[in-house]
This record gives C-alpha cells, sequence and structure tokens, in this order.
C-alpha cells in the first residue's frame, strides 16, 4: 500500500503498490481532488474541467458506481473496490446525520411511547414492530434487512452479522 496526496487538500489517498506508479506518474500532469465524497482527476482542456472518478481509472470500469466496502472514499486499494448498482450502493451507507436514536431503521414513536422498526426494500415500506428495547429494535432491524437485503446492508451490529 502506498499513498499519493490530493491535490487541493493535501490528504492521503491509499492505493496498491501496482497501481501507485501509473497514478503517481498522472499526479504529476492531473490533478487529484477531494470532492469531500469521491477523489477525481479533474483535466481541464479548452476552458471546460472534466472529471473522471479515481475508483474508475484503479478498476478500469465503465460501471455507473463504484463502492467502498469500508465507506472510507481516501481507501482506493482494489480489494476495498466493488462495482455496483445505484441501489446496491445506497445500502452501504452511513447512519443519517439527524438519527436521534443511534440506530439504522429505528425510530421512537411516541404514540405508543415504543422504538418502531421499518425497514425499505425496493421502495416498500416494511413495518417490522414496536419495541421497548432499543437494542431489541436494533437487532430486529438486522434481522429483516439481512433478509431483504443480503450481505450488502449496512447493520446495527455487524459482528453479530453471521448468528
Amino acid at each position: 500500500m502506498k499513498i499519493i496526496k490530493t491535490s487541493n487538500t493535501h490528504k492521503d489517498i491509499l492505493v496498491d503498490d501496482y497501481n501507485y506508479e501509473r497514478l503517481y506518474n498522472l499526479s504529476k500532469i492531473i490533478a487529484f481532488c477531494d470532492s469531500g465524497r469521491a477523489v477525481q482527476l479533474s483535466i481541464r482542456r479548452h476552458r471546460k474541467t472534466f472529471t473522471i472518478p479515481l475508483t474508475k481509472i484503479i478498476l478500469l470500469t465503465d460501471e455507473d458506481v463504484v463502492d467502498h466496502d469500508d465507506r472510507n472514499y481516501l481507501n482506493n486499494q482494489v480489494y476495498n473496490l466493488k462495482p455496483r448498482s445505484y441501489r446496491e450502493n445506497a445500502l452501504n451507507k452511513n447512519r443519517k446525520i439527524n438519527n436521534k436514536s443511534g440506530f439504522i431503521g429505528v425510530h421512537w414513536y411516541k404514540a405508543y411511547n415504543k422504538w418502531q422498526v421499518q425497514v425499505q426494500h425496493k421502495r416498500k415500506l416494511y413495518h417490522i414492530g414496536y419495541f421497548s428495547d432499543i437494542i431489541e429494535a436494533a437487532k430486529a432491524y438486522d434481522r429483516k434487512a439481512l433478509e431483504l437485503h443480503g450481505n450488502l446492508v449496512q447493520l446495527n451490529f455487524p459482528d453479530e452479522k453471521k448468528s
């Protein structure tokens, strides 16, 4: 594993040893820009700027989305990159910023004074139930999410995935 710096924020981009040489040579003539959620190559031609995601250059792919398994967009090692559909990519996301429960798919339902659990799959919202214990609610979300989405989904308790 080797490191290349972004041009604008000087953050470290992790790349494999065998990709380092070609990317390092590119970095001398093209800027690696950090947009806050992706690293891109910026090429300026005839007063226009074209951007190409670094992940597409590393994998040599034409796929619409390349997902980072560990959700760290600066980790561009081949083992961490997977071509995905938009739907599959959306499953591998962090909790929302405004999440008050601390768990994915769990929110407080004031009318019943309990935790409500819901999972969305293919534009359909599945109601799992109401729970007094937030941990049990989060585990119920994990079970149903695994059933509907498989191993791609982000879980509340990823260590308990196998059980």
